[in-house]
């Protein structure tokens, strides 16, 4: 959302296909990138669990593993941490 990576709502009806029937995880914190990405969540109508950007990742990775999603949308500092986990 933020930088190089623009979110346009021409890109949701595709986003919505991808995640038809799944769970996405948002691990943000507080900004407008926020803002526009549970918009585009919101419009899809896609199911969303938002998790608080400050808990330890480790209380992150057992939310997203126990609540079964897919997908996972975080700041740019947080992917690596949770991918390692």
């Amino acid at each position: 959302v933020e930088g190089d990576h623009p979110c346009r709502r021409a890109m949701l009806p595709l986003a919505y296909h991808k995640l038809c029937n799944t769970i996405v995880v948002i691990h943000m914190r507080r900004s407008s990138a926020l803002l526009a990405v549970l918009d585009g969540l919101v419009w899809c109508g896609v199911a969303f669990l938002p998790i608080d950007a400050d808990y330890n990742v480790d209380v992150v990775a057992l939310r997203v593993f126990d609540s079964g999603a897919k997908a996972i949308v975080a700041d740019s500092d947080k992917v690596a941490l949770l991918l390692s986990k």
